[in-house]
């Protein structure tokens, strides 16, 4: 095992498994707010495969998945300097997994069959605004009017066998000096996670789900005290945005069997503490002592007063926007 991802809906309470796997000296990672996203963001390494291997392969899209995918390696890149900040949008790749654009770079010319400038309008139509009225003015003058065109397609097991080895350099077996598996965050997604871990070798993923109807109350409280974005997101507009989402992120669920795969809900870790460890350590093939030997990192007294929010509820406006939940995802609330 190299790589542990434990990943949830936003507010479904995978912050709680993360304290849990920290306090054990078998993991280390880099926080609670760390999430690793090059497989899952847009212009990742999932939809580069499927661009370059897919039945819908064409040289518009496999072209247009390597750029993606350059481009969102030279933004999550970076080694946390002022320059950096400024003009990184990711977590600064480099700083945490040495070489880590290097390694991309190279990584991506095993990809790539070949690759020559020439007239490529398509490069050209998710451009801004500005983009576009740049793109103009400077091809009338002759500046920069030819693009980069990639050729690239593979099949699904030598993109893999790539892939593999790539993500094995920046996630290497041993983890690090003390011989520990990296504890990281949302970095496979709940959904299908073994369109992830089948790409690192070892990888498992736990997946967290919750009440939905304390999931609606934490996110609506971080939006309104916070002004959190995340939270607004999971809200939307109004409770029935709420549900629309809730459904529609759950159908999305894929439902094979993995060994590589535990589910597992907030509720069940803090109201069936030992039962749910105790799983957890077979899951991960980790000596359930090491965690009492050092101490829990998870105050489980303190965050079951997360469970049952709805409960404590004072506001008329509040108990409809529950009961409207309840009524329509009476399968997922627990009593």
């Amino acid at each position: 095992m190299s790589v542990v991802d434990v990943s949830g809906y936003s507010f479904s309470g995978k912050s709680a498994v993360y304290d849990l796997l920290s306090s054990c000296p078998s993991f280390y990672g880099f926080g609670v707010n760390f999430e690793f996203e090059l497989l899952r963001a847009p212009g990742g390494i999932i939809e580069l495969r499927e661009a370059l291997t897919g039945e819908s392969w064409s040289p518009v899209r496999s072209s247009d998945a390597v750029r993606r995918f350059l481009k969102l390696v030279d933004n999550l890149g970076g080694r946390r300097t002022l320059f950096d900040r400024l003009t990184k949008l990711g977590n600064h790749y480099d700083y945490h997994f040495p070489n880590f654009t290097q390694i991309s770079i190279q990584y991506l010319d095993e990809l790539i069959i070949g690759d020559w400038a020439a007239f490529w309008p398509f490069s050209k139509f998710q451009y801004n605004l500005l983009e576009v009225v740049s793109y103009k003015v400077f091809s009338k003058l002759g500046i920069g009017a030819d693009d980069h065109v990639y050729l690239s397609r593979l099949e699904p097991s030598v993109f893999d066998a790539y892939t593999k080895a790539y993500l094995a350099m920046l996630f290497p077996p041993e983890g690090n000096k003390l011989g520990q598996s990296l504890v990281i965050n949302n970095a496979f997604e709940p959904f299908n996670p073994s369109n992830s871990t089948r790409l690192i070798s070892g990888a498992k993923s736990i997946i967290v789900d919750r009440d939905p109807r304390d999931i609606y109350l934490a996110a609506l409280a971080s939006s309104q005290g916070a002004g959190s974005q995340v939270g607004a997101a999971v809200v939307g507009n109004n409770v029935k945005d709420f549900v629309n989402r809730f459904r529609v992120y759950r159908s999305a669920v894929a439902t094979d069997s993995n060994s590589h795969v535990y589910r597992m809900t907030f509720e069940s870790l803090i109201q069936d503490f030992d039962e749910t460890v105790s799983e957890l350590t077979e899951f991960l093939d980790v000596d359930i002592a090491k965690f009492h030997n050092q101490g829990i990192g998870l105050d489980v007294e303190r965050s079951s007063k997360n469970i049952g929010m709805w409960r404590r509820l004072s506001d008329v406006s509040g108990f409809k926007a529950i009961a409207y939940i309840e009524s329509e995802l009476s399968d997922y609330c627990m009593d």
